[in-house]
């Protein structure tokens, strides 16, 4: 059960919707405590109380642990701020569509909140939670699958290049032929195989080597 569990949330979408379900019921028992026990006012104070430390919640868990992102908090959150704007002027021409469509309230609400989950969940990947300094989607799934489109497009670039008689780019991870670690490291033929063992002070060592080899 945890294996499956643990391949399933390899996944940006099921994080996605994990933590869009854990943050609803997060407001629910927000809401319940702050009405039932504290006795607030539920329209006026609970409601909107709830809301926003939901809010906080949620956008902690799609940074950290959806999109596991590094981007700046500030921008990102502005971003968040912004995409949730759009998401509550839609509410009105997603209720009409359904209205439209002669859905019921309930229907009408299931509707938008659907159409809304799915577009937030591109908004966030592509641009809520996108490092500028990296401009590639937030998850790391998506940053190898663009990864592997750059090593295609450098497979067909190479295949050109050997129909011109070029040579192909080397592959990522390699070195160069002439790269200094795969130059030789045997000492020049000219030099003595071994040492010079008589280090005398004022004898020249190179001179007594040559004397030793001319004697063997």
């Amino acid at each position: 059960m945890i294996a499956l569990a643990n391949r399933l949330l390899r996944h940006s979408v099921m994080r996605y919707l994990v933590v869009g379900g854990g943050s609803f019921a997060v407001n629910v028992l927000l809401l319940n405590i702050l009405i039932v026990h504290l006795h607030w006012d539920p329209e006026r104070v609970a409601a909107p109380a709830a809301f926003l430390l939901t809010f906080g919640v949620a956008y902690t868990l799609q940074r950290v642990f959806t999109f596991r992102s590094e981007a700046d908090v500030n921008g990102s959150m502005l971003r968040y701020l912004l995409l949730a704007g759009v998401n509550t002027l839609a509410q009105i021409p997603l209720h009409e569509l359904g209205s439209s469509l002669g859905l019921g309230t309930a229907r009408r609400q299931f509707l938008a909140t659907g159409i809304i989950t799915v577009w937030n969940y591109f908004a966030y990947k592509h641009w809520v939670y996108v490092d500028r300094t990296h401009p590639l989607p937030a998850d790391a799934e998506t940053v190898a699958w663009h990864e592997r489109a750059a090593l295609r497009v450098r497979a067909v670039a190479n295949i050109g290049r050997l129909d011109r008689g070029g040579a192909p780019d080397p592959a990522p991870g390699t070195r160069p032929a002439d790269h200094p670690s795969d130059l030789s490291t045997d000492p020049p033929a000219d030099l003595p195989a071994d040492p010079p063992t008589d280090l005398t002070p004022g004898r020249d060592p190179l001179a007594s080597s040559d004397s030793e080899t001319g004697k063997r």
